[in-house]
């Protein structure tokens, strides 16, 4: 971080990772990942990218207000 004025990040691991260090040297770092949490967490995080909550809200609201219920999430580990 010594030669570095920003940091671009993508993934939710790698954001968490670096985020305290990030924050600690006063870096800006740029996050395209899923978590909204280091961005609450740190002043010189910002997110790029959808938040992925407020999509899934969104996508739920539409299938109830169509009346295609239940649903099934299909989720990779």
């Amino acid at each position: 971080l010594d030669k570095v004025d920003a940091i671009y990040a993508e993934f939710t691991v790698v954001v968490n990772a670096i985020a305290p260090i990030v924050d600690r040297a006063e870096r800006v770092m740029i996050s395209s990942a899923a978590a909204v949490s280091p961005v609450k967490r740190s002043r010189y995080v910002f997110k790029t990218y959808l938040d992925y909550r407020v999509g899934c809200q969104a996508l739920a609201k539409a299938f109830v207000d169509q009346r295609r219920v239940p649903v099934a999430v299909l989720k990779a580990e």
